[in-house]
């Protein structure tokens, strides 16, 4: 069951049209990482979040930068899986 934290992302990515998945999980955290220097997980709900939260809800440029690098990320992983 996934925590407050993934559901709260799981909302705004959704928006985006990202459904966070068991298949897409890795890449998620990754763009995360990528964009806002937060080593979080989404399993792992931690004072970070807040952080997070509150830097994409209020900066649409944030949000908009870490919905577009969780895409790529996500892409790296399709493209990685059908050469494998």
């Amino acid at each position: 069951m996934a925590d407050q934290c993934e559901l709260w992302l799981g909302d705004i990515l959704e928006a985006d049209g990202i459904i966070i998945t068991r298949e897409n999980r890795d890449a998620v955290e990754r763009g995360i990482r990528d964009v806002l220097g937060e080593n979080v997980s989404l399993a792992t709900c931690r004072d970070d979040w807040r952080i997070i939260r509150n830097r994409v809800s209020k900066d649409p440029a944030v949000r908009h930068e870490l919905v577009s690098r969780i895409k790529e990320e996500m892409e790296k992983e399709k493209v990685a899986v059908g050469r494998a």
